[in-house]
């Protein structure tokens, strides 16, 4: 997919992770992630994160200073190679995806 979207994993399973990190990816600012938009989602929208609060850290315009490079860059799709790396585990994951790219139609 082109388009710039995000995973959570329905069942709390966090035994994945991301080959990029913020500096790999070049993120100029501190990129968003599941942590930062749960700690602002309400109750009637716990999967809050989508196209109408998504912010690029690749955003000249976006003034967060990129604090921590080491930190998973958890947007997939878009203009990175980012994927995702499961770790030695046998289950079953399902996991909600959304959209956060603003030009995605």
């Amino acid at each position: 997919m082109e388009a710039e979207y995000v995973l959570l994993e329905l069942n709390g399973l966090f035994t994945y992770t991301y080959s990029l990190t913020a500096g790999t990816a070049l993120c100029r600012a501190q990129p968003q992630n599941w942590t930062s938009i749960m700690w602002n989602a309400s109750e009637e929208r716990p999967f809050a994160w989508d196209r109408e609060n998504y912010v690029s850290c690749h955003d000249p315009n976006n003034n967060a200073p990129l604090k921590w490079p080491e930190v998973p860059y958890q947007i997939l799709g878009g203009r990175t190679a980012n994927k995702v790396i499961f770790n030695q585990r046998n289950g079953i994951y399902i996991f909600f995806i959304s959209v956060v790219d603003p030009y995605y139609r």
